[in-house]
C-alpha cells in the first residue's frame, strides 16, 4: 500500500522520515516483522557492520513507527552518499532539504520493467 511520505532534514547529518498512518502499515508488512513486537518512542537501532543510527521519534496506538530518524553520521552531501526517490515511476535524484525543511513525497509503488 503507498502512503505519502515527509521527508525531515533534522541536522547536517539526519533525515526524519514520517510516514501518513505509520510504518508498517500493510498486510505484507507483517513478513518483515510480526504485528505483535510493537516499537516504543526513543527505540534506537544501530547496526554493527555501520549504516544509519535510527531511531523511532514517535509511534502510532498499535505501536508502530510513525517516525523515524536515521544519522547517517556523516553530512549528507557525503559523495559517497546517493539521495533517489520514485519520481513518475522511475529512480530520479532527490534535491536533499536544507536543514529544518520537510519535503513531502507522493505516494508510489514502483513499477518495475
Amino acid at each position: 500500500m503507498a502512503t505519502d511520505l515527509e521527508v525531515t532534514r533534522t541536522g547536517p547529518s539526519t533525515l526524519a522520515l514520517r510516514v501518513e498512518g505509520g510504518w508498517l502499515n500493510s498486510p505484507a508488512s507483517s513478513l518483515l516483522r510480526s504485528p505483535r513486537l510493537t516499537f516504543e518512542a526513543g527505540e534506537r537501532i544501530e547496526r554493527p557492520a555501520g549504516g544509519p543510527v535510527v531511531t523511532v521519534d514517535e509511534v502510532t496506538p498499535d505501536g508502530r513507527p510513525l517516525l523515524v530518524a536515521f544519522d547517517f553520521g556523516v553530512p549528507l552531501e557525503d559523495p559517497d552518499l546517493s539521495w533517489l526517490a520514485w519520481v513518475d515511476g522511475e529512480l530520479a535524484p532527490f534535491p536533499l532539504p536544507a536543514v529544518g525543511e520537510t519535503v513531502p513525497l507522493p505516494p508510489t509503488v514502483p513499477a518495475f520493467r
